[in-house]
């Protein structure tokens, strides 16, 4: 019942014959959505995931604000032993085959350095974890516009950084607490086609998430769950003439889009509070 949403990254699946915006993504608990479309708000490193949950169907009490599917994706935290690792990974043209229906090869360049590192701050209480990935890439937008045909280049580039420091205040208390920046920019958006490089816009999604959480031991039978989320994301498109007008002729477009300059900021507080209490073979959970 889950199928693929090709041409939309947001929101990459649906499921249960749900509509698009009907599913739920969440990070450590807490909700990673952009409210005003349903989107996914933003992305962690890839060295930073420690695991994930997808939840098609049947969904517990706590998972709201869906019908579709829920991805929870958990975070990794660090240990008494301190561990790391750095990459660099690069990819162009020089070593892909030519499509057999193109003249020539597709221009393409990417970039992608990072790496994380996890330790004890103080030994069996107290730790830490750092992720870090860069990407720069270049891709090709090609112009078939008869006034200025040709080939255009779009930059993109993107820096996530996770960091996270987990505390044992006592023997039944546990604190973590995690700060996430996630900033993808991309130029000379929209051109392409009979759209000309001057209409080129650029395309910012910045996300800087806060996240603290407390688990508590109340007794051998109950456990409690606060967590506390800060969002302040902003999603920004900048054309490069922002006093031009917007020029629709049968074989071009020029001047600007109609719809830029576009700025979306969303403030974000959340709070989650899950209490669970276990006796006899039954189980009472409230949030």
């Amino acid at each position: 019942g889950v199928v693929p949403r090709t041409g939309d990254a947001n929101e990459p699946i649906t499921g249960g014959g749900q509509p698009r915006s009907s599913g739920e993504s969440l990070i450590d608990g807490v909700s990673n959505e952009v409210m005003g479309i349903n989107a996914i708000r933003s992305n962690v490193p890839p060295d930073a995931i420690q695991e994930f949950q997808v939840i098609s169907s049947q969904y517990q009490a706590e998972f709201g604000h869906a019908s579709g599917v829920i991805l929870n994706t958990i975070t990794r935290s660090g240990t008494n032993n301190r561990h790391g690792r750095a990459y660099y990974f690069h990819r162009d043209e020089a070593l892909d085959a030519r499509n057999a229906f193109a003249a020539s090869k597709s221009r393409f360049r990417q970039k992608q350095a990072g790496g994380w590192l996890g330790g004890p701050i103080v030994r069996d209480r107290s730790h830490y974890f750092l992720a870090y990935e860069a990407t720069r890439r270049v891709t090709i937008a090609t112009v078939t516009s008869p006034v200025e045909p040709g080939d255009v280049e779009r930059p993109f580039q993107n820096n996530q950084l996770l960091a996270k420091v987990t505390h044992q205040l006592t023997a039944g208390n546990r604190l973590a607490a995690r700060f996430v920046v996630d900033r993808p920019v991309q130029d000379n958006g929209a051109v392409g086609g009979f759209a000309l490089p001057e209409v080129g816009v650029r395309q910012l999604t910045e996300d800087l998430a806060y996240v603290g959480s407390v688990t508590t031991i109340v007794s051998n039978h109950a456990v409690n769950e606060l967590r506390v989320q800060l969002s302040d994301a902003r999603a920004q498109q900048d054309p490069k003439r922002p006093d031009a007008y917007t020029i629709i002729r049968p074989s071009s477009v020029s001047g600007k889009l109609a719809n830029v300059p576009l700025a979306i900021p969303e403030l974000r507080f959340q709070v989650v509070e899950n209490f669970s209490y276990e006796r006899r073979g039954h189980v009472l959970k409230a949030g």
